[in-house]
């Protein structure tokens, strides 16, 4: 039987190598970027267009160059929610975090242009990619989990002290950086939680809060701060377990169903993880609650996590999770006879685009009352 410490996180690797010929004749022979840049490869699609490696020639320094196009922008691609990722927002609550300070566990914005029919940013370049595509199988311990996580915390506390909320927090949009920092990316849906502007449903399926799934809650009920807590609280499982707590957020899934009904300890419980420590359950306690008014906010998190375990420098060194196997588990771990909640597709069996699914479903969600 299929269990949680062998459902492991899987991802499809683009192979750059083949895209990066077409790529370039597409867009940068074809594109007059300024002299201050030279690009040099390939990396990934984006909404709206491509990103590419490029070096600055002004300061040395590489910098991840997206690529998007106006009519693309104009033409005003959606998620299916209704939510629109706007490179232009994104650029303005940058600048508006960069105001008066560049805090080192956010991506900084370098420049931003038009060119030709490009809308173009520019962004500090994190070659340690994604935290996401770093996770190894195996349950780790909370010591070496924890340094990593306060520092995703400690942006985020940033962010929110800022009157901004991420909305689309998720491992694959923190990155890491070349000194080993991480550091949170990806602004594209965040919202001033102070404008007027109405508020959709955002941000990938299986990290969304229940009430944003549910869409329960009245407006004024409703802190998108707060739903970015408990992004934070699937981060953290995922990060520990080395899977996702449930498939999907609906009522077909019986781990989502425990969570919102039961809470975290009894899901954990159910899948046999009965080794985790009181401290770690508190923590997931307070990101996970199915109840907003019930979860913490983020400066009583990073309260809670230094006043357990000090400065994330008197944490276990590591600078990665390449060596996070079987061998460094604490925690007991499930039988192969084990009768836990067996979730219709394993959680752990994820592919990018499952994981860059933008869109909120709404189909089968009407059976579980979320409360504030």
């Amino acid at each position: 039987m299929e269990t949680p410490s062998t459902r492991i996180m899987s991802t499809t690797i683009i192979d750059s190598a083949k895209l990066s010929r077409v790529n370039f004749e597409v867009i940068v022979t074809k594109t007059s970027f300024p002299e201050r840049y030279t690009v040099l490869k390939y990396l990934c699609d984006s909404l709206y267009g491509k990103v590419f490696l490029a070096n600055d020639n002004r300061t040395g320094n590489q910098v991840a160059i997206k690529c998007c196009s106006l009519q693309k922008m104009e033409g005003g691609a959606l998620f299916d929610a209704g939510q629109k990722d706007d490179p232009r927002k994104e650029v303005e609550i940058m600048l508006k975090l960069q105001q008066d300070h560049h805090h080192q566990n956010l991506i900084q914005l370098v420049d931003h242009f038009e060119v030709d029919d490009m809308f173009v940013v520019c962004t500090e370049f994190a070659s340690g990619g994604e935290i996401f595509q770093r996770i190894t199988p195996g349950i780790k311990p909370v010591r070496m989990v924890l340094p990593g996580f306060l520092q995703i915390c400690k942006g985020l506390r940033y962010i929110h002290q800022r009157g901004i909320a991420h909305l689309d927090i998720s491992l694959e949009n923190v990155l890491l950086g070349d000194d080993g920092v991480w550091k949170i990316c990806d602004f594209g849906v965040a919202h001033d939680v102070f404008s007027q502007q109405q508020l959709n449903p955002v941000g990938k399926e299986f990290y969304v809060a229940p009430e944003v799934v549910y869409t329960t809650l009245r407006c004024d009920e409703y802190d998108p701060r707060i739903a970015d807590i408990y992004s934070l609280g699937v981060c953290l499982f995922m990060l520990c377990f080395s899977f996702q707590p449930y498939n999907r957020p609906s009522s077909n899934d019986p781990a989502f169903v425990c969570l919102m009904k039961d809470g975290v300890r009894v899901l954990l419980q159910r899948y046999q993880l009965v080794g985790t420590s009181h401290e770690l359950l508190c923590l997931l306690e307070m990101l996970l609650s199915q109840k907003p008014r019930h979860r913490a906010n983020i400066e009583q998190v990073v309260t809670y996590i230094e006043d357990l375990y000090g400065n994330s420098n008197n944490f276990d060194n590591f600078d990665s999770f390449d060596n996070f196997g079987d061998e460094n588990c604490t925690s007991t771990r499930v039988s192969q006879n084990s009768t836990s909640i067996q979730p219709a597709a394993a959680p752990s069996v994820l592919s990018k685009s499952m994981a860059n699914s933008a869109s909120c479903d709404h189909d089968d969600h009407h059976s579980i009352a979320v409360e504030a």
